[in-house]
């Protein structure tokens, strides 16, 4: 794990992380116990610059869970067609989220849709 390496922060917040850091040393572990490693190594990683990122929250559709299963097939054929990858596979930092969901087509099937409205703001 790295604390500030690019070294933004002011010497006592970085001191009160790395007590953190040291008070939940098993959380922040490399090794997490009950995670079985099926789907890869977890990765996360936090940007921390100069400026604090506006305050959005994330957003599911209200889907039932069969509804929520589908869309996470429509992610996964897309991802399997090369429309879609995994930020952390091409290197790329996620800042903003967007909301998708499925569209029922006329034709039948579902079209995924994202929801850039809040982009503009």
């Amino acid at each position: 794990m790295q604390l500030d390496p690019d070294n933004p922060l002011p010497p006592d917040i970085t001191a009160k992380f790395r007590n953190l850091l040291v008070q939940y040393n098993s959380v922040f572990a490399p090794a997490i116990t009950g995670y079985n490693g099926a789907f890869g190594p977890l990765q996360a990683k936090v940007n921390m610059g100069l400026v604090e990122p506006p305050q959005r929250k994330g957003r599911l559709p209200l889907y039932c869970c069969n509804k929520l299963v589908e869309l996470q097939q429509k992610f996964n054929e897309l991802e399997n067609l090369g429309v879609f990858c995994r930020p952390e596979d091409i290197d790329v930092s996620v800042e903003y989220l967007n909301p998708s969901f499925l569209v029922k087509k006329l034709s039948g099937g579902f079209r995924l849709v994202t929801d850039f409205a809040d982009v503009s703001c």
